[in-house]
Order: structure tokens, then sequence, then C-alpha cells
């Protein structure tokens, strides 16, 4: 089944596995969801298959001869028409070394082997529409004006409910510094009912974080419910800002070490918060003589 409309052009996936098995369920599954897939069996031959058919995504295997996934990954990203090209990186090594390189190397997301055929092709099919609509926003009238971004600018990346919370606490004294970066056009329109300046994009991509001004920003804020998402940008972030403190948000305390250790200063760590918050709330009631709590009933 095709997740794409009629009118549109097939997008192009170039796909790059030294297993012609892994090749054959990828062609048979991707051309199912709609796409146009070119094959490479090693980085060497990908970087060759790239410049050739210039293909719109790179779904590309770590483990590979001649040049490997994270070198052919770094290539793609030096040239001109790969600096910006969703990648999505596949290893069997399911451990954080990895997938950090895989991020520093310059992928826009990983996937663990053995990999889900029946869902990749959506999976693709988002990173194409946020490449697009940071794309569609890069040419947009506003998009190319410049942000008066303050020299001790907050930048919040990601204004759902949490973001939300973190703007209305900082409205009062420093609305004039505060920058939001968001890829949902509803939220960033929030954001201008705030009084608030908004970036429509995806913030993963370096045009996106340079508009907003990541390099006069005191501050970044990083509210994303996905962790792998909030990692990927702590790496961006430190490379291009490294003088910035980052805070982030964290959904499990299983990730908050993770994050640290990636390079956000501040870590918040929602269950951890929860917790307290709990706590705090019984050790109220508890607190409180039973007798007086049935007088007060």
């Amino acid at each position: 089944m095709t997740h794409f409309a009629t009118h549109e052009a097939p997008p192009r996936v170039l796909v790059v596995d030294d297993e012609e098995m892994q090749r054959i369920l990828a062609r048979t599954s991707l051309e199912q969801a709609g796409f146009i897939v070119d094959e490479a069996a090693d980085g060497a031959q990908a970087l060759d298959r790239f410049a050739e058919s210039n293909p719109d995504l790179v779904l590309l295997d770590v483990r590979m001869p001649v040049l490997d996934g994270f070198d052919t990954c770094r290539a793609i990203r030096e040239s001109s028409e790969g600096r910006h090209i969703p990648i999505l990186m596949l290893t069997g090594l399911d451990d954080v070394d990895s997938i950090d390189k895989a991020y520093r190397s310059g992928a826009t997301d990983f996937a663990v082997k053995p990999i889900n055929w029946l869902i990749i092709g959506h999976r693709l099919s988002y990173m194409l529409r946020a490449s697009r609509d940071a794309e569609d926003a890069g040419n947009s009238p506003h998009y190319g004006e410049s942000v008066p971004t303050p020299s001790d600018a907050i930048l919040i990346i990601g204004f759902g409910p949490a973001g939300q919370r973190v703007a209305e606490g900082l409205i009062d004294p420093h609305q004039g510094r505060i920058v939001v970066v968001d890829l949902n056009p509803e939220n960033i329109a929030i954001a201008n009912r705030y009084g608030l300046k908004g970036i429509l994009g995806d913030a993963t991509q370096t045009e996106i974080l340079e508009h907003a001004g990541i390099y006069r920003a005191r501050v970044v804020v990083l509210v994303l419910p996905d962790h792998n998402t909030t990692r990927q940008l702590i790496y961006h972030v430190r490379d291009l800002s490294p003088d910035a403190h980052l805070i982030v948000r964290c959904r499990y305390h299983v990730r908050h070490w993770e994050l640290l250790n990636a390079g956000a200063h501040e870590v918040a760590d929602e269950e951890d918060q929860v917790g307290q918050q709990l706590a705090e709330r019984v050790q109220q009631v508890v607190s409180v003589d039973p007798a007086q709590e049935r007088q007060r009933g």
C-alpha cells in the first residue's frame, strides 16, 4: 500500500546493505509502500549510486566491507546534495556507543535489526515529510527574514503542552528573549499568540537551528517526547553552540543518565518529579490527624 498521493512523484530511496537478502526484503517492502528503490552493496558503491541517482532518502547499514556505514554517512553529509537528506541507519548493535556514533556521523535516525519491514515504509515516509516541511519553511516568506534574536536568547525546541508550560513560566521577565522552534504549524501559532517569535521547521536540520539563532543562545531547552530525537539535538546544539546551557526533558528515568552523558547540562526527569510530587501529596495527607480530617468532612 502506497503512503503517497497518486499525483506525487514517487520518492527514491537508496538502500545500502552488504547482505543481499536484506536488500531484497527492503526492496519488496518499500516498493509496496510507493518508493522507487536503488541498491548498493557497500559504502563505496553507495557513494557512486548516490551521485548518480540523487535519492530522496538513504537507508544505510552500519556494518559493511570497503566503507562502513559511519564513514559513508559522513561522506554523504559532506556533499552539497547530501547535507540535509534524511538518512536512516540500520544497526544490529543495540548499544549506546553505536547509536551515538550514528548520530555523530550525521544520521537523521537509526533502527535496530531485525527490522520490521511492515512499518519501515511509514517511518521513512515520516522522515521525508519532516524534511520537506523544513524545506518548505526555508522557502516561506518569513523564513529568509532576519529573526531578531538577542545574544542571550532562550530557545525552546518543542512547543507541545510541556513546552508551553516552560514558556508560561518565563514570559513575564523574558518574553523578548524567547524563540520557539516546532514542526507543527499549530504550535507555532500558539507561540505567536503568546507574543513569542516562532520558527516552523525540523530542529534536527542545522539551517533551522541557525535561523533560530542557535549561535546567540544562552539557554536551549529541549522539550521533546522522543529521547532519540532529544539525544540527536543535544549533539547538534553542543556542536553549534558549545557555550549554551542545555536543559532537556526526559520522560523516563532510565534515560536520565544517557542524556547527561550525551552532553545535556540538566535533565528534567518527569518520572522522578512526578514521584516527588506524589510523595509530597501523600505526606500532606498522612500528616493530618484522621479525626480532624473527619471533622472537616
